[in-house]
């Protein structure tokens, strides 16, 4: 019989004494100010919107016929940025058949966006590889989206569209944001002691990371 007698956390800081202690090691710092200044949305308004999808897949008619959607009602008040994260693809087939499919979704996607032309005109387009999406290996931080499955949808976004690996992180209006897709309540719900199955345990695990 197990019995516990108490738990602990790990100790956690904020931001800001990390920033004081560890600035130095911040992988923006490092780079030449055109490279930053070409990451960083500066430009944008404090007010702009920024837009996250996950579990994109182009596959599925009726998730396209969504986005269609979504980008309709943006079409007048375009957002600053859209950041699409995989999986793209609703199940996998086998690597050939999965690279056919995401090549055909990115191509039925670029001439979805082509109808919205003040969407690409004024917003970027930022896409974040799923775990189950076609990779190298599923080691992080996993290489953004072969060029081979992107190239129909980069060949006529190629200024707008940003290939990212996963996790990434954006500058966004001055302010470092963290991109990483992953199926965190799976893995959260491998190493737990006990399974609250009557509550709601995606509510209960993001209520956990907010107050961390």
């Amino acid at each position: 019989m197990l019995l516990l007698s108490g738990y602990a956390g790990v100790v956690t800081a904020n931001v800001y004494c990390c920033r004081k202690y560890m600035g130095g090691t911040s992988i923006f710092d490092q780079f030449p100010e055109k490279v930053r200044t070409q990451l960083e949305l500066s430009q944008v308004p404090d007010n702009a919107l920024l837009v996250l999808l996950s579990d994109v897949w182009l596959d599925q008619p009726k998730v396209l016929s969504r986005l269609r959607v979504l980008f309709a009602g943006f079409a007048q008040g375009p957002p600053a940025c859209f950041v699409l994260a995989g999986n793209f693809l609703s199940h996998s087939t086998g690597l050939q058949r999965d690279r056919m499919l995401l090549r055909e979704g990115f191509r039925a996607l670029a001439d979805m966006l082509a109808d919205f032309p003040l969407l690409v005109k004024h917003s970027q387009f930022i896409f974040v590889p799923g775990p189950k999406d076609p990779g190298i290996s599923n080691v992080l931080p996993r290489p953004g989206l072969p060029c081979q499955v992107t190239e129909p949808l980069g060949a006529s976004l190629s200024d707008r569209c940003h290939w990212a690996s996963n996790p990434c992180r954006l500058l966004y209006c001055g302010r470092q944001v963290v991109l990483w897709r992953q199926d965190g309540l799976a893995k959260a719900c491998r190493h737990s002691v006990h399974r609250p199955w009557d509550k709601d345990m995606a509510q209960m695990v993001v209520t956990l990371i907010a107050c961390t």
